[in-house]
C-alpha cells in the first residue's frame, strides 16, 4: 500500500489532464486524424482545385521562400500578372508561412501529400474552435466535445474541401464568435485585440467571398450581444470597431495591392441563390449518388449539392429550436436567417442589396452563407440533446424524420423518375434503431443512441469522399510531372531562350497549366480568376475564344498573338490538321508539342515608337533581339545597342502599374504599346536597362502592417507586464 500511495500525487494530475480540457483537445485531434486517415497516410487525395489551383500557388510561394525572394510578380500565367494581387494565394497567412518556412529550413520538398496535412490541421482547428465556443455557451464538456466533431465533419465543409481557402476561413469562425462574446461579456479590450488579430488572419487567407459572408453574420452577432449586454453599449461598439480597424491595418499588405489592381480585373459574376436541392442530402446523403463521380446524377456541382450534417443533428434539432436558453437565442434566429440568405428564391430577393455595395458588393455570394445552417443547427441540436432526458421524446423526432425520408423517396420517383430506396435504406434503418433503443431503454438510452449516431457520422459518412478522393497524391501535382511528363519538362527547361508556352485548354483543361507554375515555366494561359481584362480583350480581338472565365483556346493558329506573346511552344492533345506551316511537331505522345517557327523574342530593339501609337506584327518581327543578362522573378537586366537616331526597346511584359525602368542607372519612362505591352526610349549607343516590378501599394501595405503589428505586440506585452505586477 505504501508503494502504491507513492504514485497517487502523480496519478491525479494525469487523470485531470485526460478528463479535462487538454484531454478533450487531444481526443479531438485523434478523431480528426482517424476520420481523415486516408489523407494522413497518403492513400487518398483532395481533388479538383486543391491539387490543380491551390497546390501550385503554394508551391510557388515555397520556391520563393527557398530563394529568399518576395513574390511580387507572377511570370507563370497569362503572360505575367502581379502576384501581390492574388489574394487567393494566401501568401502571408501565418499558418502557411510557418509550415512552408519549416519545410525550407529542414530542406524538405513541398509535395501535395504534405499539403494535405494543412487540410487535416484546419479540420482539427474547426473542431477545436467549436468545442471552445460551446463551452463558452455553457454546454457541458462532453456535449461540447461532440459538437466539435459534428461541426468539423459536417457535409458542407467536407464537400468544399477542394477550396482550401474556404475550409481555412471557416475553421476560424468559432474562435471569432468566442472572442467576440468574451470581449462583450467581460468588457476587456484584450479580447477585442485578439479578435482583431484573428480577423486579420482570416483576411490574409484571401477567400474574400466567404470572409464577407462571415463579417455580415459576425456583425449581427455583435449587435445582438451588445444590445443584450448590461455593459456600456457605446464602449463595446467602439471596441468592436477598433478590432475591425486593427484587422484592416494588419492585412494592409494584401488589401492595398488588391485595391490597386482591381481596375485590371473584369467584373465578377453576380451569383444567385443556391437551389434547395442540397437540403435533400441532409437526410439521404447519397440521394444524388454523391459518393462517386461515376454515379452522381444531380443537376448542379456535386460539391454544392451535399449538405449532410449527421442524423444526430436532425434528431435533436426540433428540441433545440424550442430551448429557452438566452445565450442561444441568436442561433435560433441565425438558422432560419441563413436559409433565407443562402437558398433560392428568397436569396435572390435579398442579395441585390449586398451586391450593390461599393467595392465589396461583387464578392457577395449566397453560397458562402450556407455554412451557418449546419453551424447553428449543431449548436441548437446539442441544446436539444442536453434538454432531453426522457428517451420517450426521441422516437417522436426519429419517426417524424423517417416519414420525411419516405416522402423524399416518393419525390425521387415522381420528380426525377428515379428510385432512391437503396440510398434511403441506411438512414431509415439508423432512425428505426434509434427509435427502438430510446423507447426500450428509457433512462439508459443516451449512451447506446449517441454511440450509434457518432459512429455513423465518423465511419459511414459518404461526405468523406469529397475530402478523400480515390488516388495516390503522389500521382498528381509535381510528382505527376516527374513520372509522366519528365521529358517534356526537361525539353522546356533546357531551352535557354526567354519564352512562353501556349496550351490548348479547350481539350487539355485548365489545371494542366498549373504544372508550369510548379516548375517555373511561363505560359500565355492560366487557371486563375484574376485575369487582366485588357489582356482578355487583346486575345479576343486576335481570334482567341474564352472557354470559361479563366481558360481559353487558341482557335486561330494564324493569329499574331503568338508573336506578341513570345510563344515558342504549343501543347495540345490532338494533331493540327491539316498541318500548319508555322507549327513543327517535336513531341508525339498522348499529348503533342509543336514548336512555333515564327517565335519572336520578348525584348526587341525597334525604330522609335511614337507615343500612343501601336505596332504591327511585321514591325515586331523586323526588330533586333536585345540580350537578356539577368532574368529573375521580379526583375530583368537587358543589354542593347541603340541605333544612331535612338531606338525604342519593346518590352513584351504585360503592362501593369508597378513596373519601373532604369537606363544606365537613371530612371526612364515606360510607355504603353498596343494597350498591354510596354516600351521605352533609349539614346544611341550601348545601354543597360533594368526593369523591375515593385508596386508602391505593396510597400505601403507592408509598412502599415508592420507598424500595426508593433502596436499589437506592445499592447500585448504591456498587458502581460501589468498582470505580473498585480498583487496576488
Amino acid at each position: 500500500m505504501l508503494g502504491a500511495d507513492r504514485f497517487i500525487p502523480l496519478r491525479r494530475p494525469a487523470e485531470t489532464i485526460m478528463t479535462g480540457r487538454p484531454g478533450s483537445i487531444l481526443l479531438l485531434l485523434l478523431t480528426m486524424v482517424v476520420f481523415h486517415w486516408q489523407l494522413v497516410t497518403g492513400n487518398a487525395r483532395v481533388p479538383f482545385d486543391f491539387e490543380g489551383y491551390h497546390y501550385p500557388l503554394l508551391y510557388q510561394i515555397f520556391r520563393n521562400l527557398q530563394l529568399g525572394v518576395l513574390p511580387l510578380w507572377d511570370n507563370s500565367s497569362y503572360g505575367g500578372l502581379p502576384f501581390v494581387h492574388n489574394v487567393n494565394a494566401a501568401t502571408y497567412y501565418p499558418v502557411h508561412l510557418a509550415f512552408l518556412g519549416t519545410l525550407v529550413l529542414l530542406g524538405i520538398d513541398f509535395t501535395l501529400r504534405l499539403m494535405q496535412f494543412l487540410a487535416v490541421f484546419h479540420y482539427f482547428i474547426a473542431s477545436l474552435g467549436m468545442f471552445l465556443l460551446l463551452e463558452e455557451l455553457k454546454f457541458r464538456r462532453p456535449t461540447a466535445l461532440l459538437g466539435g466533431i459534428l461541426f468539423a465533419c459536417n457535409g458542407f465543409l467536407l464537400a468544399q474541401s477542394q477550396h482550401l481557402g474556404l475550409v481555412e476561413t471557416i475553421s476560424w469562425i468559432p474562435f471569432a464568435f468566442l472572442l467576440l462574446k468574451r470581449g462583450i461579456d467581460t468588457g476587456r479590450w484584450l479580447f477585442f485585440l485578439l479578435l482583431g488579430v484573428l480577423l486579420a488572419v482570416m483576411l490574409l487567407i484571401g477567400f474574400l467571398p466567404e470572409f464577407l459572408g462571415f463579417l455580415i453574420v459576425l456583425g449581427l452577432y455583435a449587435v445582438w450581444l451588445i444590445f443584450n449586454s448590461s455593459r456600456p453599449k457605446l464602449r463595446s461598439l467602439g471596441l468592436f470597431a477598433g478590432s475591425s480597424a486593427l484587422a484592416v491595418g494588419l492585412s494592409a499588405i494584401v488589401l492595398l495591392p488588391m485595391l490597386e489592381y482591381t481596375r485590371y480585373s473584369p467584373e465578377l459574376d453576380r451569383h444567385g441563390g443556391t437551389p434547395t436541392t442540397p437540403l435533400i442530402t441532409a437526410l439521404i446523403p447519397d440521394f444524388f449518388g454523391s459518393s462517386s463521380l461515376q454515379t452522381y446524377w444531380g443537376s448542379i456541382d456535386p460539391t454544392v449539392n451535399y449538405f449532410y450534417a449527421g442524423l444526430l443533428v436532425l434528431v435533436f434539432l426540433p428540441f433545440g429550436l424550442l430551448t429557452r436558453r438566452k445565450e442561444l437565442r441568436f442561433f435560433q434566429i441565425l438558422l432560419p436567417l441563413s436559409f433565407l440568405l443562402a437558398f433560392a428564391p428568397t436569396a435572390d430577393y435579398i442579395r441585390p442589396f449586398f451586391q450593390a455595395l461599393p467595392l465589396i458588393g461583387a464578392l457577395f455570394r449566397p453560397l458562402d452563407l450556407m455554412i451557418y445552417v449546419p453551424f447553428s443547427a449543431v449548436i441548437l441540436s446539442l441544446a436539444g440533446l442536453e434538454k432531453t432526458s426522457d428517451g420517450r421524446r426521441v422516437p417522436l423526432s426519429s419517426l417524424a424524420w423517417l416519414l420525411v425520408i419516405l416522402g423524399l423517396c416518393y419525390y425521387g420517383l415522381a420528380h426525377y423518375r428515379r428510385s432512391v430506396l437503396d440510398e434511403a435504406a441506411f438512414p431509415a434503418l439508423i432512425l428505426l434503431i434509434v427509435t427502438f433503443l430510446s423507447f426500450a431503454l428509457r433512462g439508459a438510452w443516451k449512451a447506446p443512441v449517441l454511440s450509434l449516431l457518432v459512429l455513423e457520422l465518423l465511419f459511414l459518412n459518404s461526405g468523406r469522399f469529397f475530402a478523400a478522393f480515390p488516388g495516390d497524391p503522389n500521382a498528381v501535382g509535381r510528382n505527376y510531372v516527374d513520372s509522366t511528363n519528365r521529358e517534356l519538362i526537361e525539353l522546356f527547361q533546357s531551352d535557354r531562350d526567354v519564352f512562353r508556352i501556349a496550351v490548348d485548354q479547350e481539350r487539355m483543361g485548365g489545371p494542366w497549366n498549373s504544372a508550369f507554375r510548379i516548375w517555373g515555366l511561363e505560359s500565355v494561359n492560366g487557371f486563375d480568376p484574376l485575369v487582366n481584362k485588357y489582356y482578355l480583350d487583346f486575345l479576343t480581338r486576335n481570334g482567341l475564344t474564352w472557354r470559361t472565365n479563366r481558360t481559353f483556346h487558341l482557335g486561330d493558329l494564324d493569329s499574331d498573338v503568338f508573336r506578341f506573346l513570345n510563344v515558342k511552344y504549343y501543347v495540345t492533345s490532338r494533331d493540327i490538321t491539316p498541318p500548319h506551316p508555322d507549327f513543327e511537331k517535336i513531341v508525339d505522345t498522348w499529348y503533342r508539342v509543336y514548336r512555333y517557327r515564327k517565335f519572336t523574342n520578348r525584348y526587341l530593339v525597334l525604330p522609335p515608337i511614337e507615343s500612343g501609337k501601336g505596332i504591327s506584327a511585321n514591325e515586331l518581327a523586323a526588330g533586333r533581339a536585345a540580350r537578356v543578362v539577368d532574368y529573375r522573378t521580379n526583375s530583368r537586366r537587358i543589354e542593347l545597342e541603340a541605333g544612331e537616331g535612338g531606338s525604342s526597346l519593346f518590352l513584351g511584359e504585360v503592362n501593369y502599374t508597378g513596373w519601373k525602368a532604369r537606363v544606365d542607372g537613371r530612371e526612364a519612362v515606360l510607355e504603353p504599346v498596343n494597350e498591354i505591352f510596354m516600351s521605352l526610349r533609349v539614346p544611341p549607343g550601348h545601354h543597360v536597362v533594368d526593369l523591375a516590378f515593385s508596386p508602391r501599394s505593396f510597400w505601403w501595405g507592408l509598412a502599415i502592417s508592420l507598424g500595426t503589428l508593433v502596436v499589437v505586440i506592445v499592447a500585448g506585452l504591456s498587458r502581460v507586464r501589468r498582470r505580473f505586477e498585480e498583487p496576488a
